[in-house]
């Protein structure tokens, strides 16, 4: 049996497929996944929420059936739906009594040295205070970046990697031993009982250590 009494933090990603419904955002996942997010946090562990989903929620206020393609209309549809998709994830948490906020990144800022200290220590304070940081790309501003991160697949390894611990091989807690989402939603509730051990250390999903910084 996999042993996480010693993780702290946990990066929770979820895609676009997993939230959206026929209707726009399917909001009983939306609360599944917050549920578990607060059952987790109950028992001592600092969460960080990767959540893809503004595209393709503008896409559907604006009716646009298919692929949205053209970098113009993506960034114009990631602007309608962000808000959406927060309002969203800010009413399930407040649920269970939490508060989330808003963290739009790009690839450039956790790879500048001075952004990414501001953005360590800006994450740093929000998970003290109790808060949920949600992750998203920050599609509307840059059109270098947009679509970079693979559905945030990229993004939630980089989130893992400049503001979790460094990963150690010897760790037992290394990236590879935490299940996926789309794993523990096929059985979330006994997931979240075996978290309930005590944490005896500072380790976390991505190892030991202190975070890596760029170029690190």
């Amino acid at each position: 049996m996999r042993d996480y009494s010693r993780v702290k933090r946990i990066v929770v990603k979820v895609g676009t497929n997993l939230l959206s419904s026929s209707d726009g955002i399917d909001d009983d996942r939306i609360d599944a996944i917050s549920a578990q997010i607060a059952a987790l946090k109950e028992r001592g562990y600092q969460v960080l929420l990767v959540s893809s989903g503004s595209i393709g929620l503008g896409a559907k206020e604006l009716r646009i059936n298919g692929k949205v393609k053209q970098i113009p209309l993506r960034q114009a549809c990631a602007s309608i739906g962000q808000p959406l998709l927060m309002t969203s994830w800010r009413r399930s948490f407040k649920k269970s009594g939490l508060l989330c906020s808003q963290v739009l990144l790009t690839r450039r800022d956790l790879n500048n040295r001075l952004t990414y200290v501001n953005l360590r220590n800006s994450i740093t304070t929000l998970l003290d205070l109790g808060v949920v940081p949600v992750f998203n790309e920050n599609d509307t501003v840059s059109t270098v970046e947009i679509g970079v991160f693979g559905d945030n697949d990229r993004m939630s390894a980089m989130v893992a990697s400049r503001l979790m611990p460094s990963c150690s091989s010897s760790s037992p807690t290394s990236r590879a031993s935490i299940p996926p989402i789309r794993e523990r939603m096929n059985r979330p509730d006994s997931w979240v009982r075996s978290r309930s051990s005590p944490m005896r250390s500072s380790h976390t999903l991505a190892g030991q250590g202190r975070p890596t910084p760029p170029g690190g």
